[in-house]
């Protein structure tokens, strides 16, 4: 069941690092990650306060799962909201060169930078994407938390 559920928060997680964000303006994409990592936590205590008013005792798998299943929901909206500003910290970058500095664009840094804008998503998507499959298996398989 972990392994299962490990792979499930991957595949989620690939699909929100390389395909969601490319779709969402980044206005909307701040105000709704950011109010869903605000909810969260609540989520969790209205979760546990409803346990503790109906009498359940949950074992200590549950608790696990249960934290588990939080932390990975929080790991993909944390990774959401570094993936959009990044693309809004490039799209800035290369557009004010692009609009106030339009005679300096051969330059070295800026010229790599614009020409490259794709590669460079690329790269800090794998990135990202490489860091949340560690974090979801630190999550899932550590040993400290059972």
């Amino acid at each position: 069941m972990t392994r299962f559920l490990y792979f499930f928060f991957i595949a989620v997680c690939f699909l929100f690092i390389f395909f969601m964000n490319n779709n969402m303006q980044k206005k909307q994409g701040f105000i709704l990650y950011g109010a869903s990592l605000l909810v969260l936590p609540v989520l969790a205590v209205v979760c546990m306060l409803l346990m503790k008013v109906s009498g359940f005792q949950p074992g200590p798998d549950f608790k696990y799962f249960f934290f588990a299943v939080l932390m990975s929901i929080a790991v993909l909206i944390l990774n959401s909201l570094a993936i959009l500003t990044g693309d809004f910290l490039l799209d800035a970058l290369t557009g004010f060169h692009e609009k106030y500095n339009t005679e300096n664009l051969h330059r070295k840094p800026i010229s790599f930078a614009i020409r490259n804008r794709d590669n460079i998503r690329m790269f800090y998507r794998i990135l990202f994407f490489l860091g949340s499959c560690l974090e979801l298996y630190g999550v899932w398989f550590d040993k400290a938390a059972r």
